[in-house]
């Protein structure tokens, strides 16, 4: 049987949890992602389609999406 775990807040923090949740269980997970927005992982600081806004910190934080690849994000600028 799965593990059944629900997520509130499906900016880039909840979507973050959830990847690594479902990447690092060892049992099969479920994930319900409580989130108001249709596109999990932007949240209020993302959720801009104005192409002026930018991101609101350095890139090196928002690398830890993939732990085994501290760069990603850098390089997949």
């Amino acid at each position: 049987m799965a593990l059944r775990v629900a997520v509130v807040g499906g900016g880039f923090a909840g979507a973050a949890f959830a990847i690594h949740l479902i990447r690092l269980a060892s049992t099969p997970v479920v994930v319900q992602m409580i989130e108001q927005r249709a596109t999990p992982g932007l949240g209020l600081a993302y959720d801009s389609t104005d192409p002026a806004h930018r991101l609101n910190n350095p890139a090196a934080p928002l690398s830890t999406l993939y732990l085994d690849q501290p760069q990603h994000l850098h390089n997949w600028l």
